[in-house]
């Protein structure tokens, strides 16, 4: 009798920039890995943007709040749950997928990052539960995104919800098509 080992899924990320193929880790990270296609298969990352992004440190995303027409503060949003962390041994190094927390081990639900370069210090502090197989170019294209221009984004987004003239509203149009060019499609295959 013989036994087929069921293939891997990768997650696939589409941006503007081009596409990453994650591959997972669910031998050190299996209910993280879980959550995170749980979500993608849900549709819950489709829309939502990069909206953390520190050239040679990491790319941040997976914020409901961040997808257009959303009410809450970019950066501080979620499923509705936390998952318990599973901080393992695998490095924090370029490429690797890891789950974004407040100062709470046990407070990621959705939001993730993807190391830029090396962030060793966040070794068996967070949980990495995957790497990007494909599209280190689209990594470093995402990852060397103006962060002047990101900063000013996201303070128009707090100065929309405060006004309602026509002039923020060609600021909101702007701001929204920027976020558009770093939102995230993400797939499980």
């Amino acid at each position: 009798m013989s036994t087929t080992t069921p293939a891997q899924e990768n997650a696939i990320i589409k941006t503007a920039y081009g596409e990453l193929t994650v591959a997972f880790w669910p031998d050190v990270a299996p209910k993280t890995v879980e959550n995170f296609k749980k979500l993608a298969r849900a549709g819950f990352y489709d829309g939502t943007a990069f909206h953390r992004i520190i050239k040679g440190f990491m790319v941040q995303g997976g914020c409901p709040n961040t997808k257009v027409g959303e009410k809450g503060m970019p950066g501080t949003g979620g499923p509705g749950w936390q998952i318990k962390a599973e901080f393992n041994a695998k490095p924090h190094v370029r490429g690797v997928l890891s789950m974004a927390r407040s100062s709470s081990p046990d407070s990621a639900g959705s939001q993730f990052f993807i190391c830029h370069g090396d962030a060793k210090f966040l070794d068996r502090q967070y949980t990495a539960f995957g790497t990007v197989i494909a599209g280190d170019d689209v990594l470093e294209k995402l990852a060397t995104v103006c962060p002047l221009l990101l900063l000013l984004i996201f303070a128009f987004f707090v100065c929309i919800r405060q006004h309602t003239s026509a002039y923020v509203s060609i600021r909101r149009s702007f701001c929204s098509s920027f976020l558009l060019s770093l939102s995230a499609y993400v797939s499980i295959r």
